[in-house]
């Protein structure tokens, strides 16, 4: 059952308060406004009385601050999966609405053993899947609509909660840097920083603690750029060997991308990552004319107009040439 409206959003709050085990996940390769949006639901309904897990295939270790009072579960063999998944009634996806996006996780979570709930914020078709989903695109972060949701459920907001929904909305924002920073979501931000919440230090944990070694990729990303299409498209990647040889986890890859969309004149920036032999993930961000959730979901990914993800298949070169023909066609078609 998909809806859009704050009706699917009370009904899926009334769903959360009688349910007493719940789990709660997202999509892999976390970033903020997943993690966030997960941590303070947890927190909120670990407060109502619920037991309460986070299981995911993955988060960024810089975000294991907001992480110290629930039971936030990564699973590493089959076995883990199943006992974090043990005794739930009721699941919920947060900042996805394809199963395919939670990853190895999807055959156990969509098992049919217990119902799913949805809420996300980005653009495409939710999978048929789920007993309610409410998917508004038009909210800058699924921060934003948790904060919605605690709101029509009568939970009342903590240090814990605010700052999980700070982060979520803060980072999906660019720190309210980016296009989708509106008037809305700044009383929002408002409304959390009248707990104490020290935005310069969120920031300075989140974005000014990289590794040596991570500063270093950043650099090899650089100097393998290439401008295509007159400079309108820029793109780098990260292949296994470099991944190897730089001593850093997949986690700490959030952000390498910011560099290549701020050279002048690209409309669009990518980052291709190598996830084995003839597997690639890549990454898109727009200036703006150029909707790069069209290329992602042609890449069977999603995203936003502006920001969004997909996949390549085959070798370094075949995954390049359709890179290229893909981004080729939508700037074609855009501008």
């Amino acid at each position: 059952m998909t809806q859009n409206n704050s009706e699917s959003l009370i009904q899926i709050g009334q769903r959360l308060l009688q349910a007493s085990h719940i789990r709660i996940t997202s999509h892999q390769n976390g970033d903020g406004d997943s993690v966030g949006s997960s941590i303070a639901l947890a927190l909120a309904l670990k407060a109502q009385g619920k037991s309460v897990r986070v299981v995911l295939a993955d988060y960024p270790s810089k975000y294991e601050f907001l992480n110290r009072e629930i039971d936030l579960v990564v699973p590493q063999d089959e076995g883990g999966l199943d006992r974090a998944l043990d005794g739930a009634e009721l699941g919920i996806l947060l900042d996805a609405s394809q199963t395919s996006r939670v990853g190895d996780l999807e055959s156990a979570f969509f098992a049919k053993k217990f119902p799913v709930l949805c809420i996300d914020h980005h653009l495409g078709e939710p999978s048929p899947d789920f007993e309610l989903t409410h998917v508004d695109s038009s909210k800058p972060s699924t921060g934003s609509l948790i904060l919605n949701l605690l709101d029509h459920m009568g939970i009342e907001l903590d240090i814990s909660i605010a700052r999980a929904l700070f982060v979520a909305i803060a980072t999906d924002t660019g720190w309210f840097r980016f296009s989708n920073t509106d008037s809305e979501v700044l009383q929002d931000a408002s409304r959390l920083l009248r707990f104490d919440l020290q935005p310069d230090r969120l920031y300075q944990m989140i974005y000014e603690q990289l590794s040596l070694a991570r500063t270093r990729l950043q650099g090899d990303v650089i100097h393998k750029m290439e401008a295509e299409f007159d400079g309108r498209f820029i793109w780098s990647y990260v292949d296994l060997g470099m991944l190897e040889s730089s001593g850093i986890r997949r986690d700490e890859f959030e952000g390498l991308i910011d560099a290549l969309r701020s050279v002048e004149g690209a409309e669009v920036a990518a980052l291709v990552t190598q996830l084995d032999s003839l597997k690639w993930k890549v990454s898109f961000r727009s200036q703006g004319a150029v909707n790069v959730q069209e290329i992602a979901s042609r890449l069977g990914g999603g995203g936003h107009a502006k920001a969004a993800g997909g996949g390549l298949a085959g070798t370094f070169e075949e995954a390049r040439q359709k890179l290229l023909s893909e981004v080729q066609a939508q700037l074609d078609k855009d501008l």
